[in-house]
């Protein structure tokens, strides 16, 4: 069986704090294959885009990785540094980051932004990495390309400039692509644009998509496996068929069930997401849980797979309310 294009096991990244550490990414397994979207999501702050980062190492100072171990494309991220780890970076993934109205830095033309990530080592001569920039930005979906080149970033659409940020992640043409909140700030026709054309780059090119979203309705549609965060830990893992169709833990529920439905009433999950430093004993969703009983604060339950289950971080995975 091929090698994932991504193998994370056993995750812990960790801020410094007075007394102490505090763990945002705590114990985290997840694999990506080669051709396969998979999905990763969660509230805001349940260490999602913590997790990404750490796959190319970019985690914000003074937080680092603490714990586990990281293979992307067969190397080992944790045990590179320094011109091992940047050629790593491009080369083996790439990553599109949110916000696309901000990524790209405002008084530089796309050319010369887009050149960075093509010619990183400087050994292609100026038309070659112009024409390399054109093909690019032609296969993501930019009209009149070679005019685009000499735009800056407040010249194009929010569509426009999520393109060219796809198109520097794939610029070295690498086995991983991450897509952190591709479509965020972008209107309904654009979104799926976007989505249509990370789809097709994944078909073309066989490389494995890591999809980081708030958004589960993109989540059904275009993923074949679900991993769900929740304060820091992974708390459900399966198929996105099943995921959508029979959910494990009462956390997916909820975030199912919050999910807009015409002649519905929204039914949200009560309360917010622990701060690190307040996650509740045992079960981190027990204050939030409508299943919450007293064994729920004993310990954290582990991942496991009860008989037509996915797996679940869950002891009541098998009820419902």
């Amino acid at each position: 069986m091929p090698e994932p294009a991504l193998l994370i096991s056993g995750l812990k990244v960790s801020w410094p704090a007075p007394g102490g550490v505090l763990d945002a990414v705590r114990g985290v397994d997840l694999a990506v294959n080669s051709g396969e979207t998979v999905a990763l999501v969660g509230e805001s702050g349940c260490g999602k885009t913590l997790t990404a980062l750490s796959v190319i190492s970019l985690i914000p100072k003074p937080g680092k990785v603490t714990a586990g171990k990281i293979l992307l494309d067969g190397k080992d991220v944790l045990s590179l540094d320094g011109e091992a780890l940047r050629r790593l970076r491009g080369r083996s993934a790439g990553m599109v980051f949110q916000e696309p109205m901000t990524s790209l830095n405002p008084v530089f033309t796309v050319g010369f932004q887009l050149a960075e990530a093509v010619n990183p080592e400087g050994s292609l001569t100026r038309n070659e990495v112009r024409n390399r920039s054109i093909e690019l930005l032609r296969e993501v979906g930019i009209p009149e390309p070679e005019k685009r080149l000499d735009s800056y970033p407040h010249e194009l659409s929010g569509g426009l400039r999520q393109r060219v940020m796809i198109a520097s992640a794939i610029a070295q043409n690498p086995r991983l692509l991450i897509a952190d909140e591709p479509t965020t700030a972008l209107d309904v026709t654009v979104e799926a644009q976007i989505m249509h054309l990370l789809e097709r780059l994944k078909e073309e090119r066989g490389i494995a998509v890591l999809l980081i979203t708030h958004d589960l309705g993109i989540v059904r549609r275009h993923a074949a496996r679900v991993y769900v965060m929740y304060a820091g830990y992974v708390v459900e893992e399966g198929s996105a068929e099943r995921i959508f169709n029979c959910p494990s833990h009462p956390y997916t529920r909820g975030l199912i069930r919050s999910l807009p439905r015409r002649g519905e009433v929204l039914t949200p999950i009560p309360g917010n997401v622990p701060s690190l430093a307040g996650i509740p004993p045992g079960c981190p969703f027990s204050d939030r849980c409508p299943l919450v009983i007293p064994a729920c604060s004993e310990g954290l339950p582990p991942l496991t797979q009860a008989p037509g289950q996915n797996l679940s971080r869950c002891i009541r995975s098998c009820e419902d309310v």
